[in-house]
């Protein structure tokens, strides 16, 4: 199992592999031959990935600084 820490050490990166999944969605290259074709026609994968990792980062700074009104 992947830990929270690894999650946010490479969150950043992730980002960018969701950000990748959304662009492959919206620019229609991946044609329906393509192996990768089942993951990328959903384009909603990326999105939610992205959410999740957004997600891990206002945890981790709430968890740093828990003051609601200083976040």
């Amino acid at each position: 199992m992947i830990g929270m820490h690894k999650l946010s050490e490479y969150r950043t990166p992730l980002m960018g592999v969701a950000i990748l999944f959304i662009m492959l969605f919206h620019s229609g290259i991946v044609l329906k031959d393509d192996a990768m074709f089942s993951i990328f026609r959903n384009g909603d994968i990326g999105v939610e990935i992205f959410a999740i990792l957004s997600a891990i980062g206002v945890f981790s700074s709430l968890k740093k600084n828990p003051s609601v009104i200083q976040f």
